[in-house]
């Protein structure tokens, strides 16, 4: 429910009524699926990430246009309950080690498979020097809270940024609501300024 309730936002054609602006799934074949990892980070709760031969996916990979020419990856880990035993602070870890595999394998691939990678994520006209990966969750109002917002990790001459997506007016296991709130931490979504009616006393 909760990833639905992503990606109807995300669909969304007017930016009046939308809170999560200019950022879209990365598609493969037109068709939005997870993206598949080599690192299983599932028990990234017990800070342990490892390397296996089925790994672990993205829950949501997409791309972020932070303002008119720059563009970022993004690595959303989903949560469908908030809690003190899988709280934000907790999920962040997995959002965290699955931005490390895309740095590394954009910054280790060769030229040409990293090329290929750039443009399958329609970022090929990005990252030409510094990579910056934004880790987020997302997940609904409840128990815990994030600690986090904006802060920067960094790897070498490359940036993952930590986010969260809280979801307000959503009750877990029921239905998704037109009311529903998506609080975020991203900067520069909606960067299109409206006009302001001018209400100035002429004489």
């Amino acid at each position: 429910m909760v990833e639905s309730a992503l990606y109807s936002e995300m669909e969304k054609t007017n930016s009046d009524n939308k809170t999560l602006c200019g950022i879209q799934p990365v598609k493969f074949a037109n068709t939005r699926i997870h993206m598949k990892t080599s690192l299983a980070a599932s028990k990234s709760l017990k800070d342990i990430v490892e390397q296996t031969k089925t790994g672990g996916e993205i829950d949501l990979l997409c791309r972020r246009k932070c303002d008119a020419t720059n563009a970022r990856l993004v690595a959303i880990e989903i949560k469908d309950q908030n809690e003190t035993t899988e709280s934000f602070d907790m999920a962040i870890k997995q959002a965290v080690a699955y931005s490390v595999f895309l740095v590394k394998l954009l910054r280790k691939s060769g030229t040409k498979t990293r090329e290929n990678w750039l443009k399958i994520f329609g970022m090929q006209n990005q990252y030409k020097d510094k990579i910056v990966i934004e880790a987020a969750v997302a997940m609904p109002e409840g128990k815990t809270a994030p600690s986090y917002g904006g802060e920067i990790i960094k790897l070498a001459s490359d940036e993952i940024v930590l986010h969260y997506i809280k979801i307000k007016n959503y009750v877990p296991g029921e239905l998704i609501k037109d009311d529903v709130i998506f609080e975020h931490s991203f900067k520069g979504l909606c960067y299109k300024k409206k006009a302001v009616k001018d209400t100035t006393a002429k004489h």
